[in-house]
């Protein structure tokens, strides 16, 4: 759970406080430098990590450089396998994963950074759930030019095989204009 801070000018890392310990979770970095932390596993207890986490390094030292998100059980984010990505705007978006039924989803959310609940909520633009053509698992998000997310690879479910098959496909995701809820 210890989050260290790299410091140049005495080329080590220092602790500044502890996160949810976690295993395959994931983490998006905003342009501001400040991350955002949400789901894997416990270790000890091998539950989903319902938290969502901030770590803010700009904050003084004397500060509480990492702070929760929202209820401290965020149902959204308790997944393993997911992916996140900061978005221009400083929201995260929140793809696919292992839910804690053990299902690969297909599920977006979104964590809005408006001052507001600081929840992931379901992604919906024009009052239409969006979700990925292909529910998928252990995948990466990235941000491209002009706001637009690539969540590239990861694993799916094979209902013929009853195992997981390697996902070939790159499914793009562009935030719309405005607000998105």
């Amino acid at each position: 759970p210890l989050v260290e801070l790299f410091d140049p000018r005495v080329g080590g890392f220092s602790p500044v406080g502890e996160a949810e310990a976690r295993v395959a979770g994931a983490i998006a970095v905003r342009g501001d430098g400040t991350a955002v932390v949400a789901g894997g596993i416990d270790r000890e207890g091998g539950e989903l990590v319902a938290a969502v986490e901030e770590i803010n390094p700009s904050l003084a030292s004397g500060d509480d450089l990492i702070r929760r998100l929202g209820p401290a059980s965020q149902t959204e984010a308790e997944r393993t396998g997911l992916a996140l990505v900061a978005l221009p705007d400083r929201s995260i978006l929140l793809t696919g994963g292992r839910t804690t039924t053990g299902e690969i989803t297909s599920g977006l959310a979104i964590l809005d950074d408006d001052g507001g609940d600081e929840e992931f909520v379901p992604l919906v633009v024009a009052e239409e759930l969006v979700t990925l053509e292909t529910s998928r698992t252990r995948h990466s998000a990235t941000l491209g030019l002009g706001g637009v997310v690539y969540v590239i690879g990861g694993l799916s479910a094979d209902a013929l095989a009853s195992g997981e098959l390697a996902i070939r496909a790159i499914a793009l995701y562009r935030p719309p204009a405005g607000p998105i809820r």
